[in-house]
């Protein structure tokens, strides 16, 4: 879309980000379909579920872009949006890398521990854990910034770690957020997954909104 439909539209964040939804509403469902047909490959085993990761992370990513942009009132055309893929594939991968390597380490521990019923692999699966959703929070709050070229990557999440270690708060309600969709995603048929992307990228900008300032 070429214009801003922002321009009449009050402060109000609710207002703004309904705004900014519904202003670039066919690219927005775009990739929601795109990210819904990769997640879709979850729902068959753990090692899917990491491929599509892979897949839906960067899409998210693209989606947030162009979220952010309609929400600050500017224009967004899908050939800038479909351009800015390779940057958005590769920050993605590298600020959720250490998050999707803890939870792997997790996912593998507790299956040990289901095996071998070793107390001690239940304790490191519940610190696992614990990292899995610190280093998520931390990917999650730098994202918006690198994926707008704001920011270099390292800069980036080394803010998101300041941030996240004086708020806590806003990192692990990012994290909620994530957790949320992705149970939601497990009960939804393939059109409201579509949907789902819509809130989720507007409640990540809501949650993270004070490092993109």
């Amino acid at each position: 879309m070429t214009y801003n439909a922002l321009a009449s539209v009050p402060r109000n964040p609710l207002t703004r980000a309904a705004a900014a939804i519904w202003t670039d509403l066919p690219v927005q469902l775009l990739l929601g379909t795109a990210a819904a047909a990769a997640w879709s490959l979850a729902r068959y085993s753990v090692l899917f579920t990491f491929i599509a990761l892979l897949i839906v992370v960067p899409i998210l990513g693209l989606q947030l872009a162009v979220f952010t942009a309609s929400y600050d009132g500017r224009a967004v055309r899908l050939s800038a949006t479909l351009a800015l893929l390779p940057r958005a594939a590769l920050s993605a991968w590298l600020l959720s890398g250490p998050g999707v390597a803890a939870f792997a380490l997790t996912v593998a521990a507790f299956q040990i521990f289901a095996v071998s019923g070793q107390s001690w692999m239940l304790l490191s699966g519940g610190a696992g854990l614990a990292v899995t959703v610190v280093l998520t929070a931390i990917g999650l709050m730098a994202a918006p910034r690198t994926m707008a070229g704001k920011q270099p990557r390292r800069s980036a999440w080394a803010d998101a770690f300041i941030q996240f270690v004086s708020r806590p708060a806003s990192g692990l309600a990012t994290v909620s957020v994530f957790g949320l969709a992705g149970w939601a995603s497990s009960v939804l048929a393939f059109p409201l997954l579509i949907l789902l992307s819509l809130p989720l990228v507007a409640l990540w900008h809501a949650t993270t909104r004070p490092l993109t300032n």
